[in-house]
This record gives structure tokens, sequence and C-alpha cells, in this order.
């Protein structure tokens, strides 16, 4: 039973099951003590590419003299489906803290809907050697640095009927090198009348040059009738996907109670998982978790999980105004990046008030 909520948190275990969960954190895997030194394991190293997928992981205990080892390493699908996997005999020599694994060609066999949910796939591994587990766990692929890079697209704020609308795009590694040959997507959406039934969308696409650069380029109709619109862009490089938009997603999941398991089984190594989705409250969540055995016998532990947003805006507007009333509207911007960030705070204009002042006003944070 898994119980989360913003009040009171508390996991509970026995010694004969524990229960692991990963909460935006390097994968689930356990963090262990050296049995001879009783200092921290090294963490868990996972690396994915479309060409292989390496993982690193620290041995239950040091090697005192050279053995041999076998070493599974699987890679499943959220319905536990194999879509690769790897069993080899492997020698450790003295000393050895850790071991390096890697899988070839990972996503061969990996369906097109699931590459586009890469989070979900899971790789097993374990390490045995004469019946003694030397390491074993299981990592989710969000924890792995796949071929990262950065996505930055601009265009105008103002799209004329019956012209085309142009977004210059760029792409470049996490080391600034641009990345040529690209394919990056644009979707542009929006609705002709306020009920939304009459949505309209259009696709464009490119391919980046050598310096990184690629233009997308909507021909919007003469006859649209609408007052704005939502633009999405998007690439994808290596296994990875990365997407810009010009709207984001406005806070609005605000439960007491996020999340109630009242069933969660464990595998044969005394593991469990669950995977959820984290409400939008910028707050510390208390964990509570409960297990016993088939004889009955019942344990428990506890577990902070802060959610936070490194920039956030937050407005309490009035809830009731009278006809001639004038305001002066509450907004906070936070921010806790380590550098000052430049941004226009705007509102739009209604018919049914006047701004006193200017709707766009520069602010630097």
């Amino acid at each position: 039973m898994c119980h989360l909520s913003s009040r009171r948190f508390l996991i509970f275990f026995l010694s004969a099951l524990i229960v692991v969960l990963a909460f935006g954190e390097r994968g689930n895997s356990q963090s262990r003590l050296n049995r001879r030194s009783g200092t921290p394991a090294a963490p868990v190293q996972l690396k994915a590419t479309k060409d292989d997928l390496t993982l690193t992981v620290p041995l239950a205990q040091s090697i005192e003299r050279p053995i041999y080892a076998n070493v599974r390493l699987v890679l499943v699908s959220p319905e536990d489906i194999v879509r690769a996997q790897l069993s080899q005999d492997v020698q450790l020599v003295r000393h050895q803290k850790q071991l390096m694994l890697r899988l070839a060609k990972p996503f061969e066999r990996v369906p097109a809907q699931e590459m586009e949910m890469l989070h979900w796939l899971r790789v097993k591994y374990e390490v045995t050697s004469n019946g003694e587990i030397l390491a074993s766990g299981i990592e989710a692929l969000r924890a792995a640095t796949t071929d990262p890079f950065v996505l930055t697209a601009a265009a105008s704020r103002v799209a004329s009927p019956g012209l085309p609308y142009r977004v210059q795009v760029h792409v470049k590694s996490n080391i600034g090198q641009p990345l040529a040959g690209v394919q990056v997507n644009g979707d542009l959406v929006w609705d002709e009348d306020e009920s939304g039934d009459k949505n309209k969308k259009i696709i464009a696409t490119g391919v980046t040059n050598t310096s990184g650069n690629a233009t997308l380029e909507f021909p919007i109709p003469r006859e649209v009738q609408a007052e704005e619109g939502d633009l999405t862009v998007s690439v994808k490089s290596g296994v990875t996907k990365s997407g810009a938009m010009s709207t984001p997603r406005l806070r609005q999941d605000f439960p007491e109670t996020m999340l109630w398991e009242p069933t969660l089984i464990t595998d044969r190594r005394g593991h469990a998982r669950l995977d959820f989705k984290l409400a939008d409250n910028i707050t510390t969540w208390k964990l509570t978790a409960v297990g016993s055995t088939r004889s009955g016998e019942l344990g428990r532990a506890e577990k902070d999980l802060r959610a936070f947003q490194p920039f956030f805006v937050e407005h309490d507007p009035p809830r009731i105004l009278t006809q001639g009333d004038e305001i002066s509207y509450p907004l906070v911007l936070r921010n806790y990046l380590n550098k000052p960030q430049l941004l226009k705070a705007s509102m739009k204009p209604e018919a049914w008030f006047s701004l006193l002042g200017p709707a766009e006003v520069p602010v630097q944070r």
C-alpha cells in the first residue's frame, strides 16, 4: 500500500520486504554500502544512444581475488516485454569496485510508438558469481544521458492571412557545435470559433544545414479567422526528442492527496516499482508505504519528496470586481535559476476593461 500526501508521510518496510521507489532520481537502484568499508557505493551511471546502451554499476563488495561472474542485462517495455538483452561471462579483477555493461543496438526491436516514450522503458541488470548477487537493480531510461542537444526557435508574434509564416530554428549539441541533417517538425494550431470546435492545423518540416539552421514555412490561408494560435517546434536527434512551444502549460492540478496505491507486489528480490505523474503543487510531499509478509510481519519507513520549479509565476487576481473599480494587478515572478532572466510581462486587452498603463512591461529577475 502506498499513499502520498502533502500533510503526512511514512514509508513502511519489513526486513523481508523492501519497497524501492524512484521519484525523479537516477532510476530506482538501491543505495548500497560497501560491505568491507561501510562507505556508500558509487551511483549507477546510464547512457543510451541509438547505437549502444552502457550501464556502469557499483559492486556490492570489494573483489578480494580474481573471479568469473555472469552478467545479465535486459531492456524491457512498460508491459515487461523484452526488447533487447545480454547475457555473458566476465572476469572481475582484484579490488574492482564497479563494472561497465554494454548492450549493442538496444532499440532495433523497439516499436515506433515506444520510441516516442522512451522514458517508460527500463533496464534490468544482475551480476552474480557462484550464486551470490554482486549487483542488481532496475534503471529507467529517463535517467539516461541520451544525445543531448539544444533547440532554439524564433518567429514573429504576428502572422498575416494569405502570407507565409516563417520560423527560424537552430539546433546545436550540448557543447555548442551546430548539428546538421536534423529533421525539424512544426505544428501551427488555431481555433476559428470560441467553442474550439473548428480546430485548424498546419504542419511544416525542414532539415538543418551545416550551420545547424532550418526554416519552417507555414502557408497561412487568406480566409483564416482567428486572433491567436499555438506554435510547437520539435526535433529528434539520436534517440531523444526535444521541443519548443510558444505557450507553456498552466499549472492546474493541486490535489491534497496525490497518490493512493492499495496493492504493490514485489518481485523475487523484494523490489517493487511504482511510476506516477507529479501534481502541479510546489511543495514537499509526504510518502507513506506499508508492507507485510505472508506471515504477517510489518515494517515502515519514511521519505520526503520535494516538487519544485526553478522559475514560475504567481498571480492572485480579485475574485469580484465592480464596474468602475481600479486595481493594481498582483503578479509575482520567482526566479531560482543561476542567472537573471530578461522577460516581458503582458496582458491581452479585452472589451470589458481598459488598461491604465502599458500592456507589456519588461522585467528582469
